[in-house]
């Protein structure tokens, strides 16, 4: 599941009542490019000092970025449903996060 992928999809997240909120371990002018690269509409927080993957504890050890994951956090900050991959394709079905949104 890449930007572009969720990009596509972002109508039936919204759909579903969520918001669509990613991090990267990029600079802000990286992140930035990123976003009018791929045409997003939705946030890319650029998080080059690792203070958010580190606090989600998905900072891979060796490689020093973050690993694929995947939140549902609820409006009240309660983690409802996470997946952290263990390498880059290593990502749950955006069909599945669609379907978790609608039972939560």
């Amino acid at each position: 599941m890449q930007l572009g992928e969720l990009q596509k999809h972002l109508q039936q997240f919204q759909a579903a009542g969520a918001e669509l909120i990613t991090v990267s371990t990029d600079d802000a002018a990286t992140a930035e490019e990123t976003v009018r690269r791929l045409k997003l509409s939705f946030k890319v927080f650029p998080d080059p000092q690792r203070q958010i993957v580190e606090a989600y504890d998905v900072l891979h050890p060796q490689e020093g970025i973050a690993r694929p994951s995947t939140f549902i956090i609820d409006k009240g900050g309660i983690i409802r449903w996470k997946y952290i991959g263990q390498i880059p394709s290593d990502r749950p079905n955006i069909q599945l996060l669609i379907n978790l949104l609608s039972w939560l």
